[in-house]
């Protein structure tokens, strides 16, 4: 129609991506897989051109990232997996962890709270491997303002934070 490519095809890029999917006037449209050279694999949904919707991403490393993407980008929710085992789960924006969302170390250790630009940012909760735990308040990254600091076996201690750094301890035994 038009010269225009529409249905079902497959297409191979000068650069080796090949794309196998459904075409509407020259765009990649509805479900498809891109294939690229170095083994990459992109297979879900596709809006004038660019990843839309659900699919999953399975790059040459093996990490993989499973979930929305909103024109081209990590949006909305998904799970994105490190080679190594580490793993974020919930919110994304514009490529970035933003929202509510956990994250899990093979060690052990995990976060459970807000991000903002891939970073600690709200309330969160983090769990060292040793059991030690940190609840409150983060900033960019950090703990930031009143938090709750607990020991395997012992009460709780409540603080104030500043940028990574316990300014004082404000209450003991705290459950």
């Amino acid at each position: 129609m038009n010269d225009k490519a529409n249905g079902q095809g497959k297409y191979t890029h000068k650069d080796g991506i090949i794309f196998e999917g459904n075409w509407i006037n020259d765009f990649q449209e509805g479900l498809g897989k891109e294939i690229w050279p170095d083994g990459s694999i992109y297979e879900g949904e596709f809006h004038l051109g660019q990843k839309h919707g659900k699919g999953k991403y399975v790059m040459k490393t093996r990490a993989f990232y499973d979930g929305h993407w909103v024109n081209g980008k990590l949006e909305g929710y998904g799970k994105y997996q490190w080679p190594d085992g580490r793993f974020y789960e919930g919110a994304w924006k514009d490529n970035f962890m933003e929202g509510h969302g956990i994250y899990e170390w093979e060690d052990g250790r995990k976060y459970d709270g807000d991000y903002k630009a891939d970073k600690k940012h709200g309330k969160g909760k983090y769990k060292w491997a040793d059991g030690k735990t940190y609840e409150g308040g983060w900033f960019d990254g950090k703990q930031h303002g009143i938090g709750i600091l607990t020991i395997p076996g012992k009460p709780g201690k409540k603080g104030l934070w500043e940028y990574g750094k316990k300014v004082k301890w404000i209450e003991d035994n705290v459950n």
